[in-house]
């Protein structure tokens, strides 16, 4: 429910700085690929089978979407999907961001 937004915001912020990186911890990297390629997702989309980057950043459910600084530093992040509210919160936190 929230690539729509990802889409959106990629192409909104992209040139401004914005690199989105998805990560699945899908079993199957074709099916993963075939999907990728069917949504035509314009940004980066990470297989992570063995749930790496999951234990590495404490994700307890998904989706979880991290805003991390150009210094690599969690600045605030977000469990599950609320639609319009989380966007805009995004937003709002990647303008402070990107300036």
């Amino acid at each position: 429910m929230e690539i729509p937004t990802l889409v959106k915001l990629h192409q909104d912020l992209g040139e401004k700085g914005l690199s989105i990186l998805a990560v699945s911890t899908d079993k199957s990297a074709k099916m993963l690929k075939e999907f990728v390629e069917r949504r035509e997702l314009p940004y980066t989309v990470l297989h992570d089978s063995k749930n790496e980057a999951s234990k590495s950043y404490s994700v307890k459910g998904i989706p979880r979407t991290f805003l991390i600084n150009k210094e690599g530093i969690v600045v605030k992040s977000w469990l599950g999907w609320s639609g319009k509210e989380e966007e805009a919160e995004i937003r709002k936190e990647l303008v402070k961001l990107l300036r």
